[in-house]
């Protein structure tokens, strides 16, 4: 693995035999999903970049007024999901 990139600024995933897409972080986990592909076989590396964050979360969340939690009957404050 190099070093010079920053770790924490992107995931790095293959695809295992069940189709799945497993996330790793280490050189050691790599060396695992190596183990496990065929002589000859292909593994792909997924490169996913981390989400930054917008500056719309630093905005003052959304209040919706008359909305009430069915839990605590407290304010419902940011998202609101139906």
């Amino acid at each position: 693995m190099n070093s010079n990139y920053p770790q924490g600024q992107f995931t790095l995933q293959y695809v295992d035999e069940d189709n799945d897409r497993i996330t790793f972080s280490s050189e050691s986990e790599l060396r695992a999903a190596l183990n496990t592909i065929s002589a000859g076989g292909v593994v792909k590396i997924y490169v996913k970049p981390k989400a930054k964050k917008t500056e719309e979360t630093s905005e003052t969340p959304a209040v919706h007024p008359g909305i009430t939690c069915d839990g605590c009957q407290g304010p419902v404050i940011g998202n609101r999901y139906k």
